[in-house]
C-alpha cells in the first residue's frame, strides 16, 4: 500500500508559480522608490537584493514544480533537489558578484533586502500552490 499518491497528474498551472514574482516585486519595488528620493544607494541595494531573490525564486518554482502531483516520488524528490541546489548558487553567485564588483554597494542592505524578499516567497508559494489566495491567481480552463 503505497502511503504517497498523486493529488494530480496534471502539471502545475503557470500562473500560480508567476504570481509569486509579482507579489516579490510589489514588494520591493515601492521600497526601492521611497528610498531613490533620500538614499539612491540604498535604493539601488533594496532593488538588486529583491531582483536577485526573484530570479533565484522563479528559478526554483519553475525547476522544482515541473513534476508537481506525479506518482513517481523519486522525480519530485529529484526536481526539488536540483532546484534548491540551482536556487542557492544563482542567490549566493549573483550577490556575491554585485558586492564584489560594486564596493561602495551596501552589503548589509542587500542581503536584507534579499532575505525579506526570499522569505516573502517562500511564505507564499503553499499558498499559491494550494490556491489559498485566489485573488493571485487566474484561474484557467484546460
Amino acid at each position: 500500500m503505497p502511503y504517497f499518491k498523486a493529488r494530480t497528474a496534471a502539471k502545475l498551472a503557470r500562473p500560480a508559480t508567476a504570481s509569486i514574482a509579482v507579489v516579490q516585486l510589489m514588494a520591493v519595488l515601492p521600497i526601492g522608490l521611497i528610498l531613490a528620493l533620500w538614499a539612491p544607494q540604498l535604493s539601488v541595494a533594496v532593488v538588486l537584493g529583491g531582483s536577485i531573490s526573484i530570479v533565484g525564486q522563479c528559478y526554483y518554482n519553475f525547476r522544482a514544480l515541473r513534476y508537481f502531483g506525479s506518482p513517481h516520488i523519486g522525480q519530485v524528490v529529484a526536481a526539488t533537489k536540483t532546484a534548491m541546489v540551482g536556487k542557492w548558487a544563482i542567490i549566493i553567485g549573483f550577490s556575491l558578484a554585485c558586492v564584489i564588483r560594486w564596493p561602495d554597494l551596501n552589503a548589509g542592505i542587500l542581503y536584507l533586502s534579499l532575505f525579506i524578499s526570499h522569505t516573502l516567497g517562500a511564505l507564499l508559494l503553499p499558498l499559491l500552490v494550494a490556491n489559498k489566495l485566489p485573488f493571485l491567481v487566474k484561474k484557467t480552463s484546460y
